[in-house]
């Protein structure tokens, strides 16, 4: 009655066979097994005047060591399969391993039905002493239950039943025999009819038509034993029989309860009736054999009649028919479990021995403690690879199938594995040397996970790897996009002489005090995220970079209460360099700190030492003062110090030796001349000029994290001069945060930054603004005010003020200037809150660039950010712009859409003598700098002009539309001459080109005939464009009716 396989809250059964054949030394332990347990079956249980050899022994055991719990890491004993990893030896003398086949095995509850083959059996009436063995469990061993081995547990029986369907199909397939179609086939049965019986389950036959057939049986010699319970009596039922023309039997129940063997040969038939009257739902032990000329029959081990006569015999019979005549009728009511036939028979001792063991077989064994191997073993199926690669195809597996969510999985040494698919979780993982597993879909690891030198787990795409238990790691856990997971209830750990590299790695414990330990070294990408737990860094945590140069971000929940980094941490930043002429990656950067060494009355402090790990620093007195040496010993570092005289420039102030310390949430001024690791980098960076341009290298700052509040205190001293209020400041966080999310008072609404690429200053007042780990930026306290504030919100600074969230409408264009990489923006913001000139509402520039662009003011003033007022009259706005290279430029303006559609926005080339007007979304404007030529750069050659007012929407005087409004075609007459080749665009109210033409002039006669048949009604504005130059020369309004 094997169980089949049931989903979760039923049993789940198995046919397994584990055997060797072979011996080893007395005492041996069992390779590969972690744990055994001592079996003993008392002689007084076993009453014979012989020892039995061949004895099918069955154990039902129900043991916490073999149940498995899904997360208890440590108290599970086994693999938790439906295949048990068990096998079983003997104890008395030399160790053999012995044939067993599991019946029923539960993980869950830890309960097992396993037949146990013993190659001798002591009996009471011997000398010999009472039989041992022992249960083996804790293994990666599962093996086929059909193998070659796993049928001959039965020593050649024809059939062993026991009742056990396959699948749906109400059939049983025959335990004693490895082709699957040698089975039970079921006639009007379904898995309704098999119900746990007297050892497992059992077939319930409710008469006709339910029956079965098996196998064709000509043997002339049988043996047939079986439990059996009647529903009821009255009629003859056929239990099972062989019946053919000439011969055969039938082992039947009388119409008045009695066991009747009859056995045919040719006309022939000969019984035995038991004197045993059964009773209605009440399990009986029946067998039956023909042996030598003797027939036999026994119920509950008790013999009840035999016979021999020299002409008892039986011939050939066909067919087995279980549950009916082999000619349907006399169909059988009742319950049969574990059907048994066998061509040679055992005694009646042998028989009533069976009936002892399986009728109470807790009674008739004893269990003894468990022992543990001296050598730990792995435990769970393994992937053998021997088809593929694929995780999902059963053949590359040990247990040819693919193994269950509970459980243990080993992938073997030098094989590849692909998880793909749905999700699925596993106990315990373990990776043999150079082994390698591709997680193509989300895994679950719930207990210790093992790579052994050389494996690799590889996270692929955005897949998760979680694990919640102990990771051994001497191989590498890597994802370019994946996320690596530590989760769970219980502390972890990670250790050993691998290193993990992942592009996220995140911490969700089930509750906050849950400590992990990183004891190996673990590298982030991208992020690290801690949702619940305490992270003990050990300072084996790096954030690194990606590949485009980006540090990872660090997120945690708000307060640290609920999560918690401890320890040192490593933060990379990426120093960019290898910029084109005329740029150089050796310049100066605004950097900061994302770690502190120290705290100073409770204020977080770093030093500089990591900066010198990367780059050469020098400064006054040379190495005295932990510098390193230079022939001139020039200042690297500098802070800013308000409260000096001049300029934003002037105030920078060389920092004293190595060992200053410089607060949390300050900025450095840093001058780098590249990597100090390169060949020869002191002669190439320092000694001999020319100096090289460096290529971009990393600087690793190494301290603890700050992640809560900081209030920096900034000054204004009124000095008079145009470094007044500007205050250097520093990202504090190992994170990116956000302009508009940092609470200040008395500050002005922009910050600068510093662009190394272009050499220059750049200012925003874009509340999304994004400021880098690592990276300094400067902000100004009003004129009016001697001081004001600013407060770092930790991981509140990651998202914008609820303040800034919504910003009033503006109209704001953007000028940026473009020359291959190097780039500054200028921009005009118009609201009714903005004032004409440099005050506080706008922001001025600071210093110059490879490319350099500002509005001047009325008060002549360079600004970056130029607020003005509504446009009640016309703005007019010299455009100084300069470039350090002679060639060709860009003027590109953004924003233009924020304007009404009427808005005018014409660029005035003073130097080319042209007027653009600009609509739509985006336009360019090409120019040349010309350094031989101070009138093609400078404050005089650009005049922007904005014009909202009435006198705007007038077309341009130079050129007439007519008729105008025009139905189907229009004409455009100019007073100058046109160009030979033109093209015309025309633009809707919002600035969208809806038509496009090709224009060629060949009489130059002035007049441009354009048909708007594919126009709706509406305004329009006409553009004429000189093919040449691809300049707007003309400019109308156009009204189709």
């Amino acid at each position: 009655m094997i169980l089949g396989y049931r989903i979760i809250h039923q049993k789940i059964c198995w046919l397994l066979f584990l055997s060797c054949i072979l011996p080893v030394r007395a005492n041996a332990w069992q390779e590969g097994y972690n744990f055994r347990k001592k079996i003993t079956i008392p002689k007084t249980k076993v009453i014979a005047t012989n020892d039995l050899t061949d004895f099918v022994f069955l154990l039902e055991l129900q043991d916490t060591t073999l149940r498995f719990i899904s997360g208890q890491c440590q108290s599970n004993r086994v693999s938790g399969y439906s295949r048990p990893d068990i096998c079983f030896s003997t104890a008395n003398g030399t160790e053999l391993r012995l044939s067993a086949q599991v019946e029923q095995y539960n993980p869950n509850t830890g309960r097992l039905l396993c037949w146990v083959s013993l190659p001798m059996l002591s009996a009471l009436g011997t000398q010999s002493p009472a039989t041992s063995l022992y249960i083996y469990y804790g293994s990666s061993m599962v093996a086929d239950p059909y193998s070659i081995s796993a049928v001959t547990t039965w020593h050649g029986a024809v059939a062993i039943w026991h009742m056990d369907p396959e699948g749906d199909s109400g059939s049983v397939r025959n335990g004693a025999d490895q082709d699957p179609s040698a089975k039970a086939i079921g006639f009007h049965l379904t898995t309704a009819n098999y119900v746990e019986g007297k050892i497992g389950k059992a077939v319930h036959l409710q008469g006709s038509p339910s029956r079965m057939t098996g196998l064709k049986d000509t043997s002339t010699r049988f043996a047939i034993s079986g439990w059996i319970k009647i529903d009821q009596r009255g009629k003859e039922q056929v239990i099972v029989s062989n019946r053919s023309e000439n011969g055969g039997y039938e082992l039947c129940v009388g119409s008045g309860g009695d066991i009747q063997i009859r056995i045919y040969n040719y006309g022939f038939r000969y019984e035995l009736i038991s004197t045993t009257i059964l009773t209605e739902a009440t399990w009986y032990f029946v067998g039956v054999s023909l042996q030598d000329k003797v027939l036999a029959l026994s119920v509950n081990g008790i013999e009840e009649g035999s016979t021999r006569h020299v002409d008892l015999k039986i011939a050939g019979g066909g067919i087995i028919s279980i549950g009916s005549s082999v000619n349907s009728d006399r169909y059988f009511t009742g319950m049969l479990d574990e059907l048994r036939i066998r061509h040679d028979a055992k005694n009646m001792g042998h028989l009533s021995v069976e009936y002892a063991n399986q009728n109470n077989t807790l009674a008739f064994y004893s269990l003894g403690n468990e022992e543990t191997s001296a050598m730990a073993y792995s435990k769970g199926p393994i992937f053998t690879g021997t088809v593929d690669d694929n995780w999902l195809n059963p053949a590359n597996w040990s247990i040819l199938e693919v193994p269950s969510a509970a459980g243990t999985i080993n992938i073997a040494k030098n094989k590849i594995a692909r998880l793909s698919g749905v999700a699925r979780s596993t106990q315990q993982l373990l990776l043999e040397e150079n082994a390698v597993l591709h997680v193509q879909s989300d895994l679950t690891a719930h207990c210790l996970v093992t790579l052994k030198a050389g494996a690799r787990i590889i996270i692929d795409g955005d897949r998760v790897l979680q694990l919640d238990g102990n990771i051994q790691n001497a191989g590498i856990i890597a994802t370019e996009d994946g996320r690596l997971l530590f989760a769970g209830d219980r502390a972890q750990q990670i250790s050993g002489a691998g290193y993990v590299r992942v592009a996220n790695f995140s911490v969700q414990k089930n509750t906050a005090n849950l400590v992990i330990q990183l004891l190996q070294s673990i590298y982030v990408i991208h992020s690290l995220t801690l949702d619940w737990g305490i992270v003990e860094t050990h300072d084996n945590l790096t954030l690194g970079l990606s590949n485009d140069g980006i540090t990872a971000q660090y997120f945690q929940t708000a307060g640290q209460v609920q999560a918690a980094l401890i320890g040192s941490v490593a933060i990379e930043k990426y120093i960019k360099g290898g910029f084109i002429y005329p740029g150089t990656g050796r310049g100066w950067r605004l950097l900061s700190s994302p770690v502190y060494q120290i705290r100073s009355a409770s204020l977080p402090q770093f030093d500089l030492h990591e900066l010198q790990n990367a780059m050469f620093i020098t400064g006054k007195e040379g190495a005295n003062n932990g510098f390193d040496n230079s022939p001139l010993d020039g200042n690297t570092i500098y802070t800013h110090v308000e409260n000096l005289y001049g300029a934003l420039t002037d105030r920078y102030q060389p920092i004293q030796n190595m060992d200053q310390k410089i607060p949390l949430g300050d900025g450095v001024f840093v001058f780098s001349r590249g990597s100090r690791l390169i060949p020869d980098a002191f002669t190439r960076e320092i000694v001999s000029p020319p100096f090289i341009n460096p290529d971009g290298y990393v600087v690793t700052y190494r301290g603890n994290v700050w992640t809560t509040d900081l209030i920096k205190t900034l000054y204004n001293s009124h000095k008079g001069e145009l470094g007044d209020g500007f205050n250097l400041l520093g990202n504090p966080y190992p994170f990116s945060i956000k302009w508009g999310a940092l609470i200040t008072s008395g500050l002005s609404p922009f910050i600068w930054l510093y662009d190394p690429i272009n050499q220059s200053y750049d200012v925003t007042d874009d509340p999304n603004a994004t400021i880098n780990p690592g990276t300094g930026f400067f902000v100004k306290v009003n004129p009016e005010v001697n001081s004001g504030s600013l407060v770092f919100k930790g991981y509140q600074s990651t998202a914008i003020a609820s303040r800034l969230s919504v910003q009033p409408a503006m109209q704001a264009l953007s000028v940026t200037i473009i020359k291959d990489d190097f780039m500054q923006r200028y921009k005009i913001v118009l609201t009714p809150d903005g004032t004409d000139g440099g005050k506080r509402a706008s922001a001025e520039k600071i210093g110059t660039g490879i490319v350099s662009i500002a509005g001047i003011s009325p008060e002549r003033k360079k600004l970056s950010i130029d607020r003005r007022g509504s446009l009640a009259q016309p703005i007019d706005i010299l455009l100084s712009v300069q470039g350090q290279l002679s060639g060709k430029y860009f003027l590109r303006f953004d924003g233009l859409e924020t304007f009404q559609p009427a808005t005018r926005i014409t660029l005035e080339d003073r130097f080319l003598k042209q007027r653009i007007p600009f609509s739509g979304t985006v336009q360019s404007y090409p120019f040349d700098i010309d350094k031989s030529k101070s009138e093609t750069e400078g404050d005089n050659r650009f005049l922007l002009h904005i014009d909202g007012s009435a006198a705007a929407h007038q077309d341009d005087k130079n050129i007439t539309v007519y008729p105008n409004p025009f139905t189907d075609v229009f004409f455009v007459k100019t007073k100058a001459a046109l160009p030979e080749n033109m093209n015309i665009r025309i633009r809707d109210m919002l600035g969208n080109l809806v038509l496009t033409r090709k224009w060629k002039n060949t009489e130059k006669n002035g007049v441009v005939t354009i048909s708007g048949m594919s126009l709706n009604k509406g305004i329009y504005f006409l553009e004429l464009i000189d093919s040449a130059t691809d300049i707007i020369f003309k400019f109308a309004k156009v009204i189709k009716q």
